[in-house]
């Protein structure tokens, strides 16, 4: 399921077809010949967007994910996420994100565990946006203090997009996703690269 996880945001944008709502299916086949699939559905309602996505590895375990963004004006939107796994537990979280227009944004959410343990989060962050990508810099204080921080690096070229991610531990985690030859290539954190090919049906 780990390649599967961490293509999302990627292939998620080649799911979506003109419309109030999307559908599409991927199908990742990894270098050893195993396949997994992604099952996405996104609505919009007025203001709000809700979607649904189902991943299926290739043990045929599925782990489900819903999530409703709705704005409230003045550069709030509240959002809502639930998750099952593939062991039955599931996890939710709520949460209120604020911008100021020029890029920077302040978020707090309330995320609930499989114990049923609801702990807050507060999340400060910069989004940048260009011609050629995005850059997103953010940091995490969990309900102990304890903070962690991230920066996201994504760009895309005649086809190909790449993203990295830098922890402040140092780690990165890369992705390289080309939709001329229907390839994929990322690297975890812990520097093992997985590679393969994928087809969108619908």
């Amino acid at each position: 399921m780990g390649v599967v996880r961490f293509l999302v945001p990627a292939l998620a944008v080649t799911m979506m077809v003109a419309g109030n709502a999307q559908a599409g299916e991927v199908t990742l086949t990894g270098e050893n010949g195993r396949t997994g699939t992604i099952n996405s559905q996104r609505n919009r309602i007025n203001n709000s967007w809700t979607a649904d996505r189902l991943y299926t590895n290739p043990q045929g375990q599925t782990k489900s994910v819903s999530k409703t963004v709705t704005p409230t004006g003045d550069g709030t939107t509240t959002t809502t996420r639930s998750t099952l796994g593939r062991q039955g537990g599931t996890t939710s979280s709520t949460g209120t994100w604020t911008t100021d227009g020029n890029g920077n944004y302040t978020g707090t959410v309330n995320r609930t565990n499989r114990q049923g343990e609801t702990n807050p989060y507060q999340v400060n962050g910069q989004r940048s946006r260009t011609e050629s990508g995005r850059t997103n810099n953010a940091t995490v204080t969990g309900p102990n203090g304890n903070t962690r921080s991230y920066n996201r690096v994504g760009s895309c070229n005649s086809g190909v997009c790449n993203s990295t991610t830098t922890f402040n531990n140092g780690s990165t985690r890369t992705g390289t996703f080309d939709r001329n030859n229907n390839t994929f290539a990322v690297t975890g954190r812990q520097g093992r690269t997985r590679t393969g090919t994928y087809q969108r049906t619908h």
